[in-house]
């Protein structure tokens, strides 16, 4: 499954063609499910005319090139806006788009076909059986939201498998990845609610340290195993931790945050063609550091414990 989001121009001044194609294509129900996986628009959802206000007509009359970034941002943001947006393009938009070559049949189907195929592809189990390629097209796509996105692109794709389940009605999986990435903290029982707050934090040490289990050989292994390793972040991440203290689940959530934004750099690096060797072993470096951070936190927490019990002591 080729996912459309992998298809996004890496240059933004190439977006408005692009999408333009899209609006009179086929495929652009597919394209609104990804954009929504990973879309920052939140709160009550505005209309096309406020997004594009006074360039709306402009718009229908020659297309996307004269809108300001900042819009384009916001039909991404906003992605059910292309669906509104392909409507009044069928029915109102001049001869610049029947040179682009609109959809065969009449309007009305057309953007009912884009519509119905959204609600294929959100149901489509294909779209869970794929991780690498969905949150590789998520990464692309979230590049367009801005800085704060990108390194929530896999966490987003995680939360969105479960909000999938949620929309058909089904009871949330307890544990997102499949078997095969069910590795460090993507394991089911990776944060035990019994250990006490020392040991749970060398645990959560040695579940990091499996990630010198498997050695990838090549630049789609060392992806998929960021991937993976990227995943047990936001499962931390999004984790009560309750053996911890709220200092230590504090210290652990932020700590864990700068960790993920490492692993989005060596993504990154990887995508743009640094030597895959390299990136596996500034990952490495990486994932030693923080498996010393927890350790030493441990040691920290089980001291602090050990002076409190001395203390009536003394």
């Amino acid at each position: 499954m080729k996912l459309l989001a992998l298809d996004i121009p890496d240059n933004p001044a190439e977006l408005p063609s692009w999408l333009e194609r899209e609006l009179v294509g086929f495929r652009l129900g597919e394209l609104v499910a990804e954009l929504s996986a990973v879309s920052g628009g939140t709160g009550q959802r505005p209309s096309l005319r406020e997004v594009l206000g006074g360039r709306l007509q402009a718009t229908l009359d020659r297309g996307l090139g004269e809108l300001p970034a900042e819009t384009l941002k916001h039909l991404l943001l906003w992605p059910h806006l292309l669906l509104d947006l392909q409507e009044r393009v069928f029915n109102e938009g001049g001869s610049y788009w029947e040179r682009l070559g609109p959809a065969s049949g009449p309007p009305a189907e057309a953007v009912e076909r884009g519509r119905n195929r959204l609600e294929t592809f959100l149901g489509a189990e294909k779209w869970l059986r794929e991780p690498l390629p969905r949150v590789l097209a998520l990464r692309r796509a979230a590049r367009y939201f801005g800085p704060a996105l990108v390194g929530l692109a896999t966490a987003a794709a995680v939360l969105f498998m479960v909000s999938l389940s949620q929309h058909h009605g089904e009871r949330p999986p307890t544990h997102v990845p499949s078997l095969d990435t069910a590795w460090g903290w993507n394991k089911p029982d990776a944060f035990s609610a019994n250990a006490a707050a020392g040991p749970y934090l060398k645990t959560l040490a040695d579940e990091a340290k499996e990630w010198f289990n498997k050695r990838p050989e090549d630049s789609i292994a060392l992806a998929r195993r960021l991937t993976e390793f990227r995943q047990g972040c936001a499962m931390l991440i999004l984790s009560d931790h309750q053996p911890l203290s709220p200092a230590d689940r504090q210290w652990l959530v932020n700590r864990c945050r700068l960790w993920a934004r490492n692993v989005d750099r060596h993504l990154n690096a990887l995508e743009a063609g640094v030597d895959w060797r390299q990136v596996r072993t500034d990952a490495d470096e990486t994932v030693e550091k923080l498996i010393e951070a927890l350790r030493q936190r441990a040691l920290a927490v089980e001291g602090k414990a050990v002076r409190a019990e001395l203390a009536p002591l003394a």
